[in-house]
């Protein structure tokens, strides 16, 4: 009997996995993993990072792939990964402290030490830098509109306070 050898894990490999759980187990498209990576990081994964970390998280058994109706790559956890995110989650509470908490629950180097990174299995073949390029760019049309709507609010709860304020209170301008 053969063991399949699982390859060395990163923390970009985690990160990617810990967005991917952020869809509670559902299958998520890549400009979602986007979000959620960036939600978790503030930064966006690469192109690099996807398609070279989701083939290691394919081959260690805490991710599929497959293509949607339409044609989409969308990435599912699998039961392994959310054995790993609920451990993960009963021990930390911030973000920061969840992300190192995946690094350690998958085996990769502590930061800031240097990594190997195993590009063996070679690039996911059903994702181009053409669809990553449009997964950018859906992520950046809906994180425009979330910050849009966030400014509507935000107009919305000054004139509230102004229109709450005492009429003797002094109007300096601010809310």
């Amino acid at each position: 009997m053969t063991t399949r050898l699982e390859p060395q894990l990163i923390r970009s490999d985690a990160w990617v996995l810990a967005a991917t759980l952020q869809g509670r187990g559902h299958w998520r498209r890549i400009d979602r993993l986007l979000n959620d990576a960036d939600y978790l990081n503030t930064s966006l994964l690469t192109y690099h990072e996807i398609s070279y970390g989701l083939p290691r998280l394919v081959a260690c058994g805490y991710v599929e792939t497959r293509l949607d109706p339409n044609g989409r790559l969308v990435i599912g956890p699998t039961d392994r990964a959310k054995d790993v995110s609920s451990r993960a989650h009963k021990t930390t509470g911030s973000r920061v402290a969840l992300s190192a908490r995946f690094d350690e629950e998958l085996g990769c180097a502590p930061y800031p030490m240097d990594e190997v990174e195993d590009r063996s299995l070679g690039q996911l073949t059903n994702l181009t830098e053409r669809d990553w390029q449009s997964a950018v760019e859906a992520y950046r049309r809906d994180s425009e509109g979330w910050i849009r709507r966030a400014g509507q609010v935000g107009g919305l709860m000054r004139w509230f306070l102004r229109w709450r304020r005492p009429k003797d209170y002094p109007d300096d301008g601010t809310p």
